[in-house]
């Protein structure tokens, strides 16, 4: 019985373990991209380190259920509609030397809903931010990937009913020119379902088996 015990206490251990560390499947596929027209921003290397300065990011698309159709806009400032006569952007600053991120709305502007309304709670503020998994150039030195985890500004995502909030971000492409000038970026936004359930489910699992075990003993 014991040898029982211990083999069910180990499987519910796995169990948690699972849902700590793996990443399941997600009831709600959402994305979020982030896209650039213009041309605008640099990326520099030096010595293994690439930077990120300035680099224009316009306007926000959200796919609810990832299926290529687009659920909500959101632009990244006033490109669109020039409001007072000054178009604004977001930028997106990075350095992977200290392995940081971070996209912000230009200053005195937010974020805008498909009528150039202003979104509440988006006025100079950190639209998102968050640590690369990987990040490098292509052999060409012109092509910028990377993969990561992000946070986004919280009224972004109850704009477009989001419920989660921790996201990783894939296919992330900066293209530049020979001189570094940003000619083309996207950010593709995939959320990261919380494991609390499976892992909850897994610990209290081990927590019977751990009693049932002492009980016999």
């Amino acid at each position: 019985m014991k040898q029982t015990m211990g083999t069910f206490a180990r499987a519910a251990l796995a169990v948690a373990i699972l849902g700590i560390v793996l990443v399941p499947a997600s009831a709600r596929a959402e994305t979020i991209r982030f896209d650039q027209i213009q041309q605008g921003g640099t990326l520099t290397s030096s010595g293994g380190d690439i930077t990120g300065t300035q680099i224009i990011f316009e306007f926000i698309t959200y796919d609810a259920n990832d299926d290529g159709n687009v659920d909500g806009v959101a632009y990244c400032g006033t490109s669109f509609s020039v409001v007072g006569g000054t178009p604004t952007n977001c930028y997106l600053n990075f350095d992977t030397a200290s392995n940081t991120f971070v996209l912000t709305t230009d200053t005195g502007a937010g974020l805008y809903d498909a009528s150039f309304n202003l979104i509440a709670g988006t006025t100079d503020s950190i639209v998102l931010s968050g640590t690369f998994l990987s990040a490098a150039f292509d052999g060409t030195g012109t092509n910028f990937t990377a993969t990561g985890l992000d946070t986004k500004n919280q009224a972004l995502l109850d704009y477009f009913g989001v419920l989660t909030t921790n996201f990783a971000f894939n296919n992330t492409e900066i293209r530049t020119d020979s001189s570094g000038t940003v000619t083309q970026a996207d950010i593709i936004n995939t959320p990261v379902p919380e494991p609390g359930l499976l892992a909850l489910f897994g610990l209290g699992l081990l927590g019977v088996g751990r009693k049932l075990a002492k009980s016999r003993s």
